[in-house]
């Protein structure tokens, strides 16, 4: 298949087969085509191990979880009313109300478990001025996966053989993209096993977290410090070694979707992915240094990266 233009996206699923689409990346080219930096295991011990994530439009529900080095927060809250399988604790909730985008009254139940970071109530700032009353849902939203259909009009995937993968990388100027796939090998949870973890179910009214957060939440704080214990502790895998070989062979970055630590344990810092940030610091035309960009590990556009690289180069 002969592709338009000049970007690909190639897409390496376990390691072995590889697809091929157009279009692809995001940060300064200019500091994308440069070496990553080396880091000893040293300064990689001496980097804090913070990290926090953030689940609404769960009906009603919205879920809040951080660890800083070592320590755990959690965090549930129900807009409107409580479910009837949380009723008999409501006293353990703490009741504000806010006003909707129609300006409406709306009771809010919190429920906190652990100490509170004070960056992490720089996120509920908003909620307590009381001049400036809005729902706390508005600062957040779910992810929309980007998959390929197969009767889309876009270029779709194509699979193409390790040789010419391997020419790719040779000939043009590419950039390593990863995502939650390359690290599960070391023990670390994607996201979807993360909920699955946890007991979170989106359809639900009250989960397995709901009823955990307020009759057992040292189980939760349990799970999730090992959780984040491993992503930051775990020793890299094989394919976070090659990935920093091949990085410094190409003299290219390594942009991840993930926060843990196993790609900075390969010898080599990562650059993380953040959508926003880079659709206000580069310029469209910067991306064009750009030829190719290979995800590893990476199932769908998470991060709306590829996604927002598209609409600009249309």
């Amino acid at each position: 298949m002969i592709f338009p233009k000049k970007l690909l996206i190639i897409f390496i699923v376990f390691g072995i087969f590889c697809f091929v689409i157009k279009n692809s990346i995001y940060v300064n080219a200019a500091r994308l085509l440069r070496s990553p930096d080396i880091i000893s295991k040293n300064e990689v011990d001496k980097m804090p191990q913070r990290w926090g994530a953030c689940w609404c439009r769960l009906n009603n529900r919205q879920y809040f979880l951080s660890y800083d080095n070592g320590e755990v927060f959690l965090q549930s809250k129900f807009v409107g009313e409580l479910p009837k399988e949380l009723l008999s604790v409501q006293d353990s909730f703490v009741v504000t109300e806010i006003c909707d985008a129609e300006n409406k009254k709306k009771k809010i139940f919190t429920y906190c478990f652990g100490e509170k970071k004070e960056d992490e109530k720089q996120l509920e700032k908003s909620e307590n001025d009381k001049d400036n009353l809005k729902d706390p849902f508005d600062g957040y939203h779910i992810a929309v996966p980007r998959y390929f259909s197969k009767n889309s009009k876009r270029v779709l995937p194509e699979k193409i053989s390790i040789e010419k993968l391997a020419d790719l990388i040779k000939k043009k100027n590419v950039i390593f993209y990863t995502g939650a796939g390359i690290s599960a090998v070391a023990g670390v949870f994607t996201m979807s096993e993360l909920e699955n973890s946890f007991g979170i179910e989106k359809n639900l009214e009250c989960d397995e977290f709901a009823k955990l957060i307020v009759n057992d939440p040292e189980k939760l704080v349990s799970n999730f410090a090992k959780f984040c214990q491993r992503a930051f502790q775990a020793p890299p895998t094989k394919a976070h070694k090659a990935i920093a070989k091949l990085a410094l062979f190409k003299k290219t970055q390594i942009l991840t979707e993930n926060f843990d630590f196993l790609q900075e344990r390969a010898g080599v810092v990562s650059f993380r992915a953040d959508c926003s940030k880079f659709k206000k610091e580069v310029e469209v035309d910067e991306l064009k240094q750009i030829d190719a960009v290979i995800c590893i590990g990476l199932s769908c556009d998470d991060r709306g990266f590829l996604g927002w690289y598209k609409i600009t180069q249309s």
